[in-house]
């Protein structure tokens, strides 16, 4: 099984510690690394080539769970749930026609669900992604609240988000991966 180094934890550590301290690079036989820096550590897990997808696929359009939803009522629970994790679960429900996501973070848990009034249209299917709130964060901030948001779930761990710009004239299309539940 191929692994790899989350770099960006490597450059984040390198940030925060002296630059003329030698740096101690240790992997475990648990798959973890461990940077030491005079008294300073930091352990984190390697990445499994597995985990990553290695082709980008575009959403399966015969087959996703597809929601539109008013701007306003995405943000909201997008933002409670930067305050209680990392990621969100989005999913769909086929037998109730409720997009819903749940956050669970270290010690707390949001969890959010739209259906009936709250949905323009809705598409079940039934698919589940864990997604990293990351991606949703530069999108929140040009996201226009009175906007009409297609929000997509396909079979292949990637989500798709749409919404319409200038009028109508254009359209912004956001495709990010997430991980199978």
């Amino acid at each position: 099984m191929e692994s790899g180094i989350d770099l960006s934890r490597v450059a984040t550590f390198l940030g925060v510690v002296d630059d003329t301290e030698l740096i101690q690079i240790e992997i475990s036989t648990e798959r973890r690394v461990t940077l030491t820096a005079g008294t300073l550590s930091y352990t984190f897990s390697l990445v499994i080539a597995d985990d990553v997808p290695q082709v980008f696929a575009p959403l399966n359009a015969e087959q996703p769970a597809a929601v539109a939803i008013q701007g306003h009522k995405l943000n909201v629970p997008i933002q409670l749930a930067n305050i209680a994790g990392s990621h969100v679960r989005l999913s769909v429900d086929t037998n109730s026609t409720a997009f819903s996501g749940i956050t669970d973070g270290v010690r707390d848990t949001l969890t959010f669900e739209f259906g009936g009034a709250d949905v323009e249209w809705f598409e079940a299917s039934a698919v589940g992604l864990l997604v990293s709130l990351d991606y949703f964060a530069p999108i929140q901030r040009i996201l226009p609240d009175d906007t009409l948001v297609q929000l997509e779930l396909g079979n292949h761990r990637h989500v798709r988000l749409q919404y319409p710009i200038a009028d109508g004239a254009g359209t912004v299309t956001v495709t990010f991966a997430g991980i199978n539940l």
